[in-house]
């Protein structure tokens, strides 16, 4: 018969998202419309949404089909293109809700594969002028913005903290390029055309974000996230590499500890929340939730990233294990631990160098 027409929603409400598949290349969701929640299925789009969670609004391209399982039948969409929505502010806030999570994804592949890297850097860490960085030529934000609109390829910001992240996507929401310009982390959706322009969040260099661009912007105040930055690309040619709105934010060249920095009384504050909770309170659909429900329960504002770095340190010393899947974490206390002391973690120590690499300010005594 003839194909099912396809049609354009031009906005939904994601309610759940989880990829599915042998080799989770595949994306199942709920999707709000109106009063109603609908099921949807994305083929071969896991990347496409592996950024997407509760409460991000998208815009899709699907038709309608009737899903047949175990012996159930249900109408479902099934999803041939989709892009994140950013019209309002709560969609920005959405996207930078894991932006600290994403920071420890990269942070502990570190700790894991490329522990020595660190020791190097904070050797010989890299010295930052205003007017250019190793030869390379500085620009302002508004620099930036024009080289995304005056072409549609080649081009890549990488932007690895928090403070810069809000700086230019903000800058990109009062253009209106946040609807033509994709924004992703750690790595570009190669679907959406190799080398289109794109911002990209907390680049993973092991997975070379930047292969298919011959120009790169980087923030001039992250010199130290973007060291692992190939200057050549694979066909030998240079890479054009600037280093950008240097004016707006260099006069202050640390970073602030807020977000990143955890002592012995928050790791402590953390461990007693962990210990009291009783069984079926010790599973949470995902880390937003578990951040939420820690927050609530003890009145600290974690990150992200404090909260996962407590927990795998916890991990490390043997207090705890963590058991994680699609759509599941789930913590447990060991009854009773061998008495440790914090300097036995490698992890705290690779933090702390860590911090003094990207010359962040701790708040520690």
């Amino acid at each position: 018969g003839n194909p099912a027409p396809r049609f354009l929603l031009p906005s939904a409400l994601v309610e759940s998202s989880r990829l599915i598949g042998s080799e989770s290349n595949h994306i199942k969701m709920a999707l709000s419309l109106g009063q109603r929640s609908w099921d949807a299925i994305g083929f071969g789009l896991a990347e496409a949404g592996r950024d997407f969670q509760q409460g991000c609004r998208i815009s899709l391209m699907t038709s309608l089909k009737r899903n047949e399982w175990m012996g159930v039948s249900s109408a479902q969409f099934q999803i041939y293109s989709m892009k994140r929505i950013f019209s309002e502010p709560e969609d920005l806030n959405n996207l930078l809700s894991i932006f600290y999570f994403k920071v420890f994804d990269v942070f502990l592949q570190e700790f894991m594969y490329n522990d020595n890297i660190i020791q190097d850097m904070v050797k010989e860490k890299p010295s930052l002028r205003d007017k250019s960085v190793n030869g390379q030529a500085v620009l302002t934000l508004e620099d930036t913005i024009n080289y995304l609109k005056d072409s549609l390829i080649g081009t890549v910001v990488f932007v690895s903290t928090y403070e810069e992240a809000v700086l230019l996507l903000n800058r990109l929401m009062e253009e209106n390029l946040l609807e033509s310009i994709p924004v992703q982390y750690h790595q570009p959706y190669w679907g959406n055309g190799p080398s289109r322009n794109s911002v990209v969040l907390v680049p993973d260099y092991k997975q070379s974000p930047e292969k298919y661009y011959r120009t790169v912007i980087t923030p001039g105040k992250e010199e130290s996230f973007h060291s692992n930055l190939p200057v050549s690309l694979s066909n030998g040619h240079k890479r054009k590499h600037y280093q950008a709105w240097s004016d707006e934010t260099m006069k202050d060249k640390k970073f602030s500890a807020q977000g990143f920095d955890l002592d012995r009384n928050q790791l402590g504050i953390l461990y007693k929340w962990l210990r009291k909770l009783v069984p079926g309170r010790n599973i949470w659909l995902d880390g937003r939730q578990l951040l939420m429900d820690s927050q609530e329960s003890t009145g600290f504002n974690w990150t992200g990233f404090q909260l996962l770095l407590g927990l795998e340190i916890f991990k490390e010393l043997n207090f705890l294990t963590i058991d994680s899947g699609n759509q599941y974490i789930k913590i447990q206390c060991n009854k009773n631990p061998v008495s440790r002391q914090l300097d036995e973690s490698q992890l705290v120590n690779y933090h702390r160098q860590w911090m003094l690499c990207h010359s962040i300010n701790s708040n520690r005594q």
